[in-house]
């Protein structure tokens, strides 16, 4: 499965409960949960993980704006988006498209 359907189905995800997933999958929400968490994952992670997959992709786009990549990839607020990038890159989204130009 390409990386774009596969990031679109799990960006339905993104907006799906947790439990409204593990029921999708056919997987009590506790078998869910453990499987998860024995690969170190947890449900909101993953999504933020995937997020941010997409968004190192979007951010080496020439002319696309920050906030049209937070957009893109889930988030209302592109100081949220930032949040989120950072704490995952350590760098902010400008400070990542500065260095993916070089």
């Amino acid at each position: 499965m390409s990386g774009h359907i596969f990031f679109r189905i799990l960006e339905k995800c993104a907006l799906t409960p947790f439990d409204h997933v593990a029921e999708l999958t056919g997987i009590a929400e506790r078998t869910l949960f453990r499987r998860l968490s024995a690969n170190g994952l947890t449900y909101a992670g993953l999504i933020d993980e995937l997020r941010f997959s997409e968004a190192k992709k979007l951010l080496q786009t020439p002319g696309m704006r920050i906030e049209d990549v937070a957009i893109s990839v889930g988030f209302d607020d592109h100081s949220n988006f930032t949040r989120m990038f950072h704490r995952i890159a350590g760098v902010t989204p400008r400070e990542f498209r500065k260095a993916a130009v070089r």
